[in-house]
């Protein structure tokens, strides 16, 4: 399982640059040592194209802004290789543009057989990119096909 939080509890200060960040989504292939072998490498710069944060890749994480960092733990949840991602708010703190290439990139996933849970309080872009929604407002609401539930 893959996972994006809605934000990260990290020292913006701390110098790691973007492509260490997508790196440490690699850990869980690396040997005990954690030294990147040339596969690991070329994952990290694939996720980061398919992010479009390949220009980004030598800048300090602190350095971007929050739309660029969510796409680089993005990134980082894509190097993983999991059959499952959970993203938390993916479209908190994003302008239109990212949020479009967000939708899009999770479209293709789930496309490609992964399974994508994303926990979102904007309902307006869910029928863009869901397949089945759970609504809940402290107790279960409603859930099924989206176009289903969202008629109700």
């Amino acid at each position: 399982i893959a996972y994006v939080p809605q934000s990260e509890e990290i020292d913006w200060n701390f110098p790691v640059s973007v492509r260490e960040v997508v790196m440490m989504g690699r850990y869980g292939h690396m040997n005990f040592l954690r030294k990147p072998s040339k596969e690991d490498e070329d994952v990290a710069a694939e996720c980061l194209e398919r992010v479009h944060m390949t220009q980004f890749k030598d800048r300090q994480i602190g350095a971007l802004s929050g739309g660029q960092r969510k796409r680089v733990f993005l990134a980082r949840a894509l190097a993983q290789q999991g059959n499952i991602m959970l993203l938390d708010e993916p479209f908190t703190g994003v302008d239109a543009k990212t949020e479009h290439a967000i939708i899009e990139l999770l479209i293709e996933l789930s496309r490609q057989g992964s399974t994508i849970l994303v926990s979102t309080h904007d309902l307006n872009s869910v029928p863009r990119f869901c397949d089945h929604v759970i609504m809940i407002n402290r107790t279960l609401r409603s859930y099924g096909r989206t176009e289903e539930v969202f008629t109700e």
